[in-house]
């Protein structure tokens, strides 16, 4: 009988324990959070998803990009589409790769499915075997990448390929060229300015992967390059913390994204845990504010789960003066519609997690408000916008790039 009360006291208590383990335990979903701490996701700068495209051959690429977190291996995403929409080359796209680490000394062949060849299927993109080459926060590497299209070949255009000073170049022709991945040779700077970059370079991380999606001023149309390798409205904010990739085409909509986007879309979801988009400007001549909202909020629904983040529409307007001054002299493009839209994306739409005022630092008055959204000045012809065609009171100077970059609009972490 003495057994059996034993036998029952220590039945009560552990069941007892179980219960108060039970009350004060996580709920499950903390625990998901937590394992979703440490993710594949993009871990270095500059990578780049093609803009356009030019005539079939070859081409023989070297990009430089700097890693934001410390890995041990990493692998490169790369493309066989272009443009926005999204556009298939109209033939597959053979890729060999190697890497330079430290910069000017070979480090790895890069394997696809364990050959030193892959295959990219026409209007779709590979990632790379992991590259086993640990590299620390803040290192600069090299990618090389030969590709042969018989159709077309993937190219970036724009202030992303003003970076000689970084180490990029690419030589592209018809005839044959030579496959230099596994040396450390400089190619040719002969692609008519372009170069083919990585879509994005991938590992193991627990801080966030951004990746953004716009148009020229997302690709720093009108900036100047520097060391940092960071240009335009976004990669500037981001570069220093974070790595990134870019999926802007110069002069595209978000009209274009929703026309298509299969395949930039999938990498996104896949490897990118926060999306700045900076699309909008190029719908208002032909929309509303609203109708240029709604084509956003469907841009934004193409990232389920993801946190999603706008930036304020700049100015656009023209000049009797090459806006030395503000406002009698300056007229706006869009007829106040960049404010009104503005408007809207402070009154918190749909599916966007947070707006990022960029305009507030480089507009003369609030973004807040539906008033008109004209370019900043200081009295210095062309102090914070283009002077000059194409980029004509639309794209702003690196001075004014800067002055987003630093006012923090864009912030150095993300919740």
């Amino acid at each position: 009988m003495k057994l059996f009360w034993l036998l029952a006291t220590v039945l009560l208590v552990v069941v007892a324990a179980a219960a108060l383990t039970q009350r004060h335990a996580e709920p499950a979903s903390f625990a998901i959070f937590q394992t979703a701490k440490t993710h594949v996701g993009v871990v270095a700068t500059r990578g780049v998803a093609p803009a356009t495209s030019g005539a079939g051959g070859y081409l023989m690429s070297r990009t430089g990009h700097i890693f934001r977190a410390s890995v041990t291996s990493f692998q490169l995403v790369y493309a066989c589409f272009a443009g926005s929409p999204e556009t298939a080359l109209g033939a597959d796209c053979t890729i060999t790769a190697g890497v330079e680490f430290p910069v000017g000394t070979f480090a790895q062949q890069v394997m696809f499915g364990g050959s030193p060849t892959g295959t990219i299927i026409n209007g779709s993109y590979i990632v790379s075997d992991p590259i086993s080459v640990p590299v620390a926060n803040g290192a600069t590497i090299r990618a090389r990448q030969w590709m042969h299209n018989t159709s077309a070949l993937p190219i970036s255009s724009g202030t992303w390929t003003n970076f000689t000073n970084f180490g990029d170049t690419t030589d592209c022709s018809a005839s044959a060229q030579m496959d230099r991945t596994t040396d450390t040779s400089t190619p040719s700077f002969n692609c008519s300015g372009d170069v083919y970059y990585p879509v994005a370079i991938i590992g193991a991380i627990t801080k966030p992967s951004p990746c953004f999606l716009g148009d020229s001023i997302a690709s720093g149309q009108n900036d100047t390059s520097d060391s940092s390798g960071d240009v335009g409205i976004v990669a500037r904010s981001l570069g220093p913390n974070f790595g990134w990739s870019a999926f802007s085409v110069p002069g595209t909509s978000a009209a274009n994204w929703n026309s298509g986007h299969t395949a930039r879309a999938a990498i996104i979801n896949a490897y990118c845990t926060d999306i700045i988009s900076e699309l909008g400007i190029n719908d208002l001549p032909t929309q509303t504010a609203a109708g240029t909202l709604a084509l956003l909020q469907t841009v934004w629904g193409t990232f389920p789960g993801k946190r999603v983040y706008q930036t304020t529409i700049t100015p656009a307007a023209t000049s009797t003066n090459n806006f030395t001054d503000c406002c009698a002299n300056q007229t706006d493009l869009e007829s106040g519609k960049n404010a009104a839209l503005n408007v809207l994306l402070f009154a918190s739409p749909a599916g966007l997690t947070s707006v990022f005022d960029v305009a507030a630092s480089i507009a003369n008055g609030s973004t807040s408000t539906a008033s008109p959204e004209l370019w900043l000045t200081n009295g210095t012809p062309g102090y914070c916008v283009a002077t000059a065609s194409p980029s004509f009171g639309v794209h702003p100077t690196q001075a004014c790039y800067l002055l987003i970059q630093a006012s923090g609009a864009i912030p150095s972490h993300f919740p």
